[in-house]
């Protein structure tokens, strides 16, 4: 028997420590159809229109953010850009607008 044989477990406990995960493209679709009309009447992401300010970037980072709602949802290639196409014409240059000055990560 050698004098490590690697990690054990004790308690039967095989929770992961990394937190939430990023949600798959199917899952950020049906989400984000759920979630729009909460998002749409959010006054925080509505101050996206004036400014991409620090109330705006907190907003964009509760929803896509680590722990948000639609976490990991921007790193669907295209999905953002789909999702877009869906709100109304004279909304997107804003919302690309707040996407990109918020920098959120994938």
């Amino acid at each position: 028997s050698p004098a490590f044989s690697g990690p054990t477990t004790t308690g039967g406990s095989s929770q992961s420590i990394q937190g939430p995960k990023r949600l798959t493209r199917e899952e950020c679709e049906t989400k984000g159809r759920s979630l729009l009309s909460s998002i749409s009447s959010d006054s925080d992401i509505l101050s996206c229109a004036a400014s991409v300010s620090d109330k705006c970037c907190r907003a964009v980072r509760r929803q896509l953010g680590k722990g948000g709602p639609l976490y990991g949802c921007n790193c669907h290639g295209g999905f953002v850009q789909e999702a877009v196409q869906q709100a109304p014409e004279f909304v997107r240059a804003v919302i690309y607008e707040a996407l990109a000055g918020c920098s959120v990560s994938c």
